[in-house]
């Protein structure tokens, strides 16, 4: 050690340090208590159990400060997860609400004027003509609320196209809309001057896709202001495919699902017809159970373009909210389903239905929703798909 010690000493004492011979400093050995120059044997076992004990001490020490860290991270990592499961259900519920209101509004707005034709000009049309054509006539009238039909009678026909770039080939189902539509009349007692017809091809704009689009997602509304519903349905071939149209084809048809499921909603089968011939136009009456159920699972009807399933999915979605609000405003007030005096007072002025029958067929469809599977009557795929759909720019 000395000797180790030696040129540290020389820097710091140069002139003692250099008298010194370090060749002959002779080294002191280090002494233990008992007098022995090395550690007697239990002293080295106790002081290696000494250490060991440290060693274990601080193991336990580092694994009980890592167990406290790691249950403190996964209480974190689990209520922050779990706040933002609350927070994405609060904005997924927020965004629900948003849209049923907004589907809701929509049944009662229009986002494109419904557009009438005078039952007269109709009937002095011969044939099912477009709507740019008779719009240039000046023959189509534009009511921009549904307050505007109020006075009015509307007959809405559907029915199904019979070759994919006309509805009406051979002139086939215009002849029976327009004996459906006297007969309707006569039946009513409606005068013809005040009595105005909705039929697709007159009724929307065909050359301008964004208006067509605002038309076709107004329908809902159409078919719920309408005062008369007439199904048009004769027995032909389709003029493209070859197959058989008829009554069968026409329940089968996703446009024409839809179109019944929004009247019935609304107004019941009380004002609803149904036309296969020229002579051969009745009231529909009560829907059967199998008819009901085919038009409730309007997302299962055929459909020449898939797209036409997203758009109407909010006219749906409002007219079901509707429904069951009425549904809940009867458990409130724990009484039957009873009309409205404004639904009353509509029937009256229509002077077709059955508000008691109404009020059973809501009845039924809320019924049969009910007893339905999860995703047989909003598919879940078209939900989701709803909801990427960017909005609907207006003009």
């Amino acid at each position: 050690s000395c000797k180790r010690l030696a040129p540290r000493i020389c820097k710091i004492l140069p002139g003692e340090a250099a008298a010194v011979d370090w060749e002959a400093v002779e080294t002191v050995p280090l002494l233990f208590r008992d007098g022995s120059a090395t550690p007697p044997e239990d002293a080295l076992l106790a002081r290696e159990r000494e250490r060991e004990a440290e060693r274990r001490q601080q193991r336990r020490l580092i694994i009980l400060l890592t167990s406290v860290f790691g249950a403190l991270l996964l209480l974190f990592v689990a209520l922050t997860y779990r706040a933002s499961l609350s927070v994405r259900n609060f904005k997924r519920r927020e965004i629900a609400a948003k849209q049923v209101l907004e589907a809701i509004r929509g049944v009662h707005r229009l986002d494109h004027p419904c557009v009438l034709l005078p039952a007269r000009a109709f009937l002095r049309m011969g044939s099912l003509r477009e709507h740019e054509a008779l719009r240039a006539e000046g023959q189509l009238l534009f009511y921009d609320s549904p307050r505007q039909l109020a006075d009015k009678h509307v007959v809405f026909f559907s029915h199904q196209w019979l070759s994919f770039g006309t509805p009406d080939p051979l002139g086939v189902q215009y002849r029976v809309m327009a004996a459906s539509l006297r007969r309707v009349i006569a039946d009513t007692g409606w005068e013809e001057a005040n009595v105005q017809v909705w039929v697709d091809l007159a009724s929307i704009p065909q050359s301008k896709p964004l208006l067509k689009q605002l038309a076709v997602q107004t329908i809902a509304c159409y078919c719920a202001a309408a005062h008369a519903f007439v199904i048009c349905a004769p027995t032909t071939i389709h003029a493209d495919t070859g197959e058989v149209c008829n009554v069968q084809s026409y329940q089968r048809r996703m446009w024409c699902r839809c179109e019944q499921l929004c009247h019935v909603l609304r107004k019941g089968t009380g004002t609803m017809w149904c036309a296969t011939t020229e002579d051969d136009c009745r009231r529909l009456g009560e829907l059967d159970s199998e008819w009901l159920m085919s038009v409730l699972r309007v997302f299962e009807g055929d459909v020449t373009d898939e797209g036409d399933y997203l758009s109407i999915v909010l006219p749906i979605l409002g007219l079901y909210a509707e429904l069951y609000a009425l549904e809940l405003k009867r458990r409130a007030q724990a009484v039957p389903w009873q009309s409205s005096p404004a639904a009353a007072a509509e029937a009256a002025l229509c002077q077709v239905g059955s508000e008691e029958r109404r009020a059973q067929t809501l009845q039924l469809v809320l019924n049969e929703i009910r007893g339905a599977k999860r995703g047989e009557i909003f598919p879940p795929k078209l939900r989701m798909s709803a909801q990427r759909l960017p909005p609907l720019p207006l003009p």
